[in-house]
């Protein structure tokens, strides 16, 4: 037994005996002990005994005085859910049937049971129907059936259930009493038949034998006699046994409708024993309808006097005893082999002798023998060369049409059959179809219908055949024609071949249009990995939208649903339903189509003209990740832009966003949804404007669209709608370049003259290239026609521009004597891995500062032999502008080489002096410009304050990181720094009383590595307390080193917090080797610092503790901060100064 079931039953039994109900008696005791103990293992799993116990002793002290018959408790019990539950407690004399058919009762009223306990014990009771004893041997045997419901039911629900349980009860008392009768009575008329002296007469005998003894369950037995002038047996009252003795029983009192029916039929059946279905199920047992025998009687002349109807189940044995050796059907089956001139043994005999045994038993024991013989023979040459093929018969009564539907194993399917019933349902008129169906090993599938009530007559080929026909070969046969259309002889053939072999869930679901241009399109793929797309649009008359999808095409793996729903909701598609199906081609690959329905209003959308086109475009390149996902996208949806064209308009609200605004790009892109033909206005002037292929006329007129379009916005009536659609105009006509033209990628180049561009903030550069791309964005500022600046890798996602816009205002100071004007560019990496190895964030970023190079250029003019050559298909706005010279900057100190290999090959017209530094030039990390620019200044602070750096020891706190330009090579230019803390976009660093020496030493060690962060440094060398935490920590604990170094009271502290604490040190040296705004004035808001990433970092200048502030990268404190800090007693220049000494 197993161990979990016996420790239930151990706790049930526990919980009954410690808590017995009030009014407990021990024969009551005895009762439920027993009672759990006779249970089946598999009874009590997932039962709480707790829920168990209480509901015993309710039930079972109500079943401890019997009452007449079934008798039912109603009970109620805890269903350990937090609610309660309707339980039954069902006492009953123990006789056949009983479980199965409560069971059945609960299906029927289509209630759920959450368990169903029953046992039977020998229970002796006293004069008043008590219990008296458990167990006792001899003693009358009762059934007690505990059904705990799912739910509770209300007063209705529960009288109708306890009233078919009763109903069923007494059925199964009624047979149980009357099962001795009917079995006389079936001896009998086996005798009666015997007596007659035909082989046919003893078959009959011998069936009925077998049938009393093993093949069937009686339930009821009635005569039904030949009476002068009526032209329809009529039931002889006194004879009736068992279930048909009530005439008024809501399911026996009419379950021989039609049966055994009128004299005519009865005469016209060729054999005295009939084997029918009945047209309803019984109560007891199982859910089948019910079997009838009838067996007619006649006098020693052979007249029919009136026929023995016996109704109830066949057994089990009735399908496992071979027709052969069954009596009766033994003689049919050789009548059938005469029939088909086949010898009663060999290879053809053991043939029709299988395809009998596979029919249903109904079949077999009653269809026409010829019928037979035509089936089986068909049937035989199917298994050679199967096809689809349907034979059909009206039951001997005329009450039912039985068709056996013979298919290629391959072609079934559950959707199949449903079809074929439907099909049958419709043709012949029937008020319901069953349906069996039978899939064996063989290379044909049956399915077995019986129609009731069918139309009488039926034409068997235009009412039967055809139409079960049409569902299996119609679909094939359209498809077979479109595929003969096909000139192409290789794929013609393709096409054929896997018309043969498609799945047939894919056949009952796909029109075979449909099909045909999905095979079409997945043969057409090409690349094993890519994704192909094909709208298709509904078919429904007056809405053609109803039933449109979205089909994809791949090859060995499925495309991500979750990738796909929510690129297809950003766009504005809402998909009701997905299937997929695997299909493989001759050569042996497998693909797969995936069919997504959609909603009406999104099929509406895609069948409008000139929708499906782009909607197809911009879908591959979504599923093939080559398309930049958002809802944006929507406009190719809602107004038919191509996408390119969306690339267009999100690249411009991108450089908004860049520039200000105050509008999220989602909403933006929201808004610009709902006005989809003012957005198609803008791409049409837009492209009027550019497009290198028209006049000039012409694109003046594109300008003068742009203008018309901005002025007539006040027509919209939205502020908002308004102030984007304006915007987006101002953007196009201040751009005096693109690279719109050139190529049809999706990265697009804007130069802007943002001299007087009011969107953009002050100071507005002289002239700006701004390249949007998926894989990285950039913009590059310049002050003047000839100026000069580096290119960084920033890691500002959001204000990229806003750094880079600082930056160049520094930068303009400090060329203010080299050249005329200053530069300033930088970059962000869009699709960097996330917790990438160093290497392959290097890898990208490498990457990315190549197609940023690329792509100034691919803007700007070039000089071939002193004359300006612009760039091809490119209208220009602007006067003649070669000069674009760029620098190395942070992220980016080794890419010189780089810049100036791709002018080289550009054929640029500065050649490698395009990019400052490299082989030929300087190495901005290796000569350390920046940063011993910005130790000059340390030492001038510590010189005024008395302080000999190069004796004295200095404490520092800072931000970078030893493989910084500006960071690695200044805290290396003094030996006496001692460095406690530092911090750069991955760790922090802390080492609370460093070794001068020793310290110095690791830092050299580090600067020398290609690549490196404080990950790197040798924690053996790190002072007592100290260590290197990342950022993404969600906590750092705090030694009481690091708390007496930093002066810090708390023993953790988050990241972001620790690096504020940092900043407010009290140590010597505050020095900014890195990126970003961390000073600020008390009386300025972070907002107004535009520098989001380090607003939880930032501290005010009258909080700063250190004596000296070193600004080596650019913008570390705005002026106001420099100031605050400087009238607060501290030392610092301004970053320009610094960069500049």
């Amino acid at each position: 037994m197993n161990d979990m079931t016996q420790d239930l039953r151990t706790q049930t039994l526990a919980l009954v005996t410690n808590q017995p109900a009030a009014g407990a008696t021990e024969p009551v005791t005895a009762l439920i002990t027993a009672w759990i103990r006779s249970l089946d293992e598999e009874d009590l799993a997932g039962i709480a005994p707790q829920a168990l116990a209480p509901v015993l002793w309710d039930g079972f002290m109500q079943a401890a005085k019997r009452t007449q018959g079934c008798q039912i408790a109603q009970l109620r019990y805890n269903d350990t859910k937090g609610g309660n539950a309707t339980a039954l407690l069902i006492v009953n004399d123990d006789m056949p049937y009983l479980v199965d058919s409560f069971v059945m009762a609960l299906r029927k009223e289509r209630i759920l049971a959450a368990g169903v306990m029953n046992a039977v014990l020998p229970v002796q009771r006293d004069a008043s129907s008590m219990v008296a004893a458990v167990g006792a041997a001899g003693s009358p045997l009762e059934s007690y059936v505990l059904v705990l419901l799912n739910d509770e039911l209300a007063f209705e629900e529960l009288d109708k259930l306890t009233a078919r349980i009763r109903m069923v009860a007494n059925d199964a008392a009624t047979v149980h009493r009357d099962a001795v009768a009917m079995g006389d009575r079936m001896t009998e008329v086996a005798a009666a038949a015997s007596a007659h002296g035909t082989p046919a007469g003893q078959e009959v005998a011998a069936f009925l034998e077998w049938a009393k003894n093993e093949g069937f369950e009686p339930f009821g037995y009635a005569y039904y006699e030949v009476q002068p002038g009526q032209p329809q047996l009529v039931r002889d009252i006194p004879s009736r046994i068992g279930v048909l003795k009530d005439t008024a029983h809501p399911v026996y009192g009419t379950c021989l409708a039609n049966i055994p029916g009128e004299l005519a039929t009865l005469s016209a059946r060729a054999e005295t024993l009939s084997i029918v279905k009945a047209d309803v199920e019984g109560t007891l047992h199982r859910d089948q309808p019910l079997d009838f025998i009838g067996v007619r009687n006649t006098d020693a002349q052979g007249n029919i006097l009136g026929e023995h109807c016996f109704v109830g189940l066949f057994t089990r044995a009735a399908t496992s005893t071979p027709l052969a050796r069954l009596p009766f059907a033994r003689g049919r089956v050789a009548k059938v082999l005469s029939l088909a001139g086949v010898r009663q043994e060999g290879f053809r005999a053991e043939k029709f002798l299988e395809i009998m045994e596979s029919l249903p038993r109904t079949e077999a024991l009653e269809a026409d023998p010829e019928w037979l013989a035509q089936v089986c023979s068909s049937v035989v040459s199917l298994y050679k060369q199967p096809r689809p093929k349907v034979f059909a018969r009206r039951d001997v009564y005329g009450r039912h049409l039985n068709a056996l539907v013979y298919l290629p194993r391959e072609r079934y399917s559950a959707a199949v059959a449903a079809s074929l019933a439907q099909a049958l349902k419709d043709s012949s008129g029937a008020h319901d179809v069953r349906v069996q169906t039978l899939v064996a090993d063989g290379p044909l599938a049956r399915v077995y219908l019986i129609a009731h009530a069918a139309r009488n007559p039926l034409d068997l080929e235009t009412d039967i055949q055809q139409p079960l026909l049409a569902v299996l070969d119609g679909w094939h046969d359209r498809f077979a024609a479109m595929t003969n259309g096909v000139e192409e002889h290789a794929q013609r053939s393709n096409l054929r071949k896997l018309g043969a072999n498609l799945p047939v869930s894919f056949v009952t679901a796909t029109a075979p249009d449909v099909a045909f241009r999905d095979l079409q399109a997945m043969l057409n793929i090409g690349q094993h990995e890519r994704v192909a797309v094909r709208i298709e649009p509904g078919s429904g008359e007056g809405n053609a939208a109803r039933d449109a999808s979205i089909r994809l095409y791949s090859n060995e793996n499925v495309p991500s649903l979750s990738r796909i729903l929510p690129a297809l909701q950003n766009a504005g598609i809402a998909v009701d339903r997905e299937q997929t199906w695997a299909i493989t081609t001759a050569d042996g690959v497998r693909h797969h189509v995936t069919a997504l329905a959609v909603d009406d209003e999104s099929g509406a959308k895609l069948v409008k003209a000139g929708i499906a086109p782009v909607a197809e475009e911009l879908f591959t390149a979504l599923f093939n990740d080559e398309a930049e996902d958002g809802r944006m996208n929507g406009l190719t949806i809602e107004g038919g832009l191509s996408m390119r064209e969306v690339q267009l308009v999100r690249g411009y609200i991108s450089y908004w966003r860049q520039l200000g605004s105050k509008f999220s790009v989602r909403y933006m892109a929201e808004t610009l949804r709902m006005q989809p033909a003012l957005v198609k206005e803008f791409v049409t002037g837009f492209v009027q404007r550019f497009d290198p292929k028209l006049s000039q006329s012409e694109h003046d007129a594109g300008t003068a669209k742009l203008s018309a379009l901005k002025a007539g916005l006040s027509s919209v009536n939205h502020a908002d709608t308004e102030e984007i659609m304006a915007a987006l105009v101002d953007l196009a006509l201040a751009t005096v370049r693109t690279n719109y033209f050139q190529n049809s990628g999706e990265k697009i180049i804007f130069k802007f003259d943002t001299s007087n561009l009011a969107l953009a903030p002050e100071p507005r550069p002289y002239r700006e290239i701004y390249v949007f791309s998926r894989r990285f964005e950039g913009v590059h500022l310049r002050g003047g026609p000839v100026a000069r600046g580096g290119l960084r890798w920033s890691d500002r996602m959001e204000d990229y521009r806003t750094e880079v816009l600082g930056l160049v205002k520094a930068q303009m100071v400090k060329n203010a004597v080299i050249v005329p004007a200053g530069s300033k560019g930088g970059f962000v990496c869009k699709q960097m891995p996330k917790d990438a190895p160093r290497e392959i964030m290097a890898a990208e970023g490498e990457a990315c500062y190549r197609m940023f190079i690329s792509s100034l250029l691919e803007v700007t003019d070039n000089r071939e032999r002193g004359a300006i050559v612009p760039p091809q298909d490119t209208v220009r706005y602007d006067q003649d502008d070669p000069y674009l010279v760029v620098a190395a900057d942070k992220g980016t100190a080794t890419f010189s080489d780089i810049a100036n290999g791709i002018a080289v090959q550009r054929g640029f017209w500065l050649g490698d002096a395009f990019a400052s530094g490299g082989s030929n030039g300087y190495d901005h990390k290796k000569m350390g410009i920046t940063a011993k620019g910005a130790f000059e200044a340390v030492k001038r602070h510590f010189y005024e304050l008395g302080h000999d750096m190069s004796t004295t020891p200095i404490t520092m706190v800072g931000v970078g990181d030893m493989s910084g330009d500006v960071f690695g090579n200044g805290v290396l230019l003094s030996r006496q720094l001692k460095v406690l803390a530092a911090f750069d976009h991955r760790h922090i660093f802390l080492d609370p009383t460093p070794d001068v020496e020793v310290s110095f030493k690791e830092r050299q060690r580090m600067f020398a590595l290609p690549r490196s962060s404080w990950e790197d440094y040798d924690k053996s060398l790190i002072s007592q307390g100290g260590g290197v935490f990342p950022r993404s920590a969600r906590s750092i604990e705090l030694t009481p080193e690091v708390r007496a170094a930093l002066d810090i009271k708390e023993t953790s502290l988050a990241p972001e917090e620790l690096m504020h604490r940092i900043l407010l040190a009290p140590v010597d040296l505050f020095y900014n080797g890195g990126i970003g705004t961390y000073i600020k004035a008390s009386n300025e808001t972070h907002a107004q610092v535009k520098d989001r990433a380090n607003d939880r970092i930032r501290v005010s200048g009258n909080e700063l503790r250190c004596k000296v502030v070193a600004e080596g990268g650019n913008l570390g404190a705005t002026q106001a901060g420099r100031i605050e800090f400087a009238l607060n007693g501290g030392r610092i220049f301004t970053d320009t100064v610094v960069g500049a000494v």
